[in-house]
């Protein structure tokens, strides 16, 4: 009997074609990846390794507040040499690393071909991340391994058929991750008094016979302040005795008797991230003048009344 190869068997089994040809190249794969059956290698493939961020930052390396992140995972590859395509997706998590924050995103099952470009007509996998005021990455957002999950009942994950003989089941969601990605850096805008006008101040002290309430004058604020995160004001230099900044309004409150020159100051905005801004303005008090009393000296007529 002829001694073949098994190269020869391998042509035998294959040459065929079909479905059998089908079974015998996903057996031989397995085996050689050292798996113990074919089937387990379609119920448990392979993790994939070419997660990737499609978005690209409004300008340069980096997504502000507002800006989406969108990770994209290519699920519809050949596996085992078996066509795996998938046709329902339920409820798939992602976990994104932006700084030292685990942001959980869910995934959205669809074509993005008019955003993407027309490698992206097929319907599949993607993760959005709108920016948050307060993130912060200078290095670049990442994915650790294995950053998919699907929880919920077991309608959730994603489903697929392998080839066109194979029934349904449930694909694994093992994931390669990436380290820090460069140009997809997140950043909150620094605080900035650009554009702001340096104010003049002048608050009056009560007169004497003024009822007198509690001096309340707001400084300006941030040209930048819905961008910027967690910010507080201060003065760099004492305010004259009796006032204060509050410093979550910059508002001077409180009150000062008696004349003070005008003296220049510093607003000083500071974020959570301990980045600084400052705007000078000047401040002046004045004694007020206390009226006693108001004396009309003309005279309007017999009629009392003026035309």
């Amino acid at each position: 009997m002829e001694k073949r190869g098994r190269g020869a068997v391998w042509r035998a089994l294959v040459g065929g074609g079909g479905a059998l040809a089908g079974v015998a190249l996903a057996h031989a794969a397995a085996a050689h990846d050292g798996a113990p059956d074919w089937h387990q290698r379609l119920y448990n493939p392979h993790m994939l390794d070419q997660p990737s961020i499609v978005s690209r930052p409004a300008s340069g390396d980096t997504y502000y507040p507002g800006e989406t992140i969108t990770v994209y995972v290519p699920w519809g590859r050949t596996l085992t040499r078996q066509s795996i395509s998938v046709n329902s997706v339920g409820t798939v998590q992602l976990v994104l690393t932006v700084g030292g924050a685990q942001r959980t995103l869910t995934g959205i099952w669809e074509d993005r071909s008019a955003r993407y470009g027309p490698a992206f007509t097929i319907r599949r996998l993607y993760f959005d991340y709108v920016v948050q005021a307060g993130d912060r990455d200078t290095d670049g957002v990442s994915l650790a391994e294995n950053a998919l999950s699907s929880p919920g009942n077991a309608e959730s994950g994603i489903r697929g058929t392998a080839g066109t003989s194979f029934r349904q089941f449930e694909l694994e969601k093992l994931l390669h991750g990436f380290g820090a990605q460069s140009g997809h850096k997140v950043d909150t805008r620094a605080p900035s008094f650009a554009g702001v006008s340096s104010p003049s101040l002048l608050l009056y002290t009560c007169g004497p016979f003024d009822d007198c309430g509690s001096v309340r004058h707001r400084l300006p604020t941030l040209a930048n302040a819905a961008q910027a995160h967690n910010v507080t004001y201060s003065v760099t230099s004492a305010l004259p005795s009796g006032l204060s900044l509050d410093s979550s309004t910059a508002e001077i409150v409180g009150s000062h008797n008696g004349s003070l020159a005008r003296r220049n100051y510093t607003l000083r905005a500071t974020d959570g991230f301990s980045r600084t801004a400052d705007l000078a303005f000047s401040l002046e008090v004045r004694d007020g003048a206390g009226v006693e009393s108001i004396t009309v000296t003309s005279n309007p007529g017999s009629d009392r009344t003026y035309g």
